[in-house]
């Protein structure tokens, strides 16, 4: 089960604009930000997790393998299908974001984000170097 929300954390120094953080070493997780970033209405700042890992929380930390994570302007913190609802609002995909939110829309949002998340070794070659008990 993706951990989504971490209301009792917050990031300090937050970032500016916000800050999408995802696994750089997964061939799947990576491709999906180039794809993001080239389709961009808006600059977005994006990092490995594994470059700010030692600055993040214990009970983040503990999570990045297995999900993208968006730290906002504000500190807060948030996992999974909301790290991307954030990240497409952040660049200019508001619609997309306010579609895939929905409260009608997000249940499916947030189940297909963690299978992806949870088979993402399995989804192409070479979607993922990590081994199949360390996905999800």
């Amino acid at each position: 089960m993706l951990h989504e929300s971490f209301p009792e954390i917050r990031i300090e120094p937050a970032p500016e604009r916000g800050l999408l953080l995802y696994d750089g070493e997964c061939g799947l997780c990576s491709r999906s930000v180039r794809l993001l970033e080239r389709f961009a209405r808006h600059p977005f700042d994006k990092r490995p997790s594994r470059e700010v890992l030692v600055s993040l929380p214990e009970e983040i930390a503990r999570t990045v393998s297995g999900q993208m994570l968006w730290l906002a302007p504000d500190g807060t913190v948030w996992g999974g299908s909301q790290a991307l609802l954030y990240a497409l609002q952040a660049t200019g995909w508001t619609w997309i974001a306010c579609l895939l939110g929905n409260p009608l829309v997000r249940p499916f949002t947030r189940v297909g984000y963690g299978i992806v998340a949870r088979f993402r070794h399995r989804l192409g070659v070479p979607a993922c170097e990590l081994p199949p008990s360390a996905g999800g």
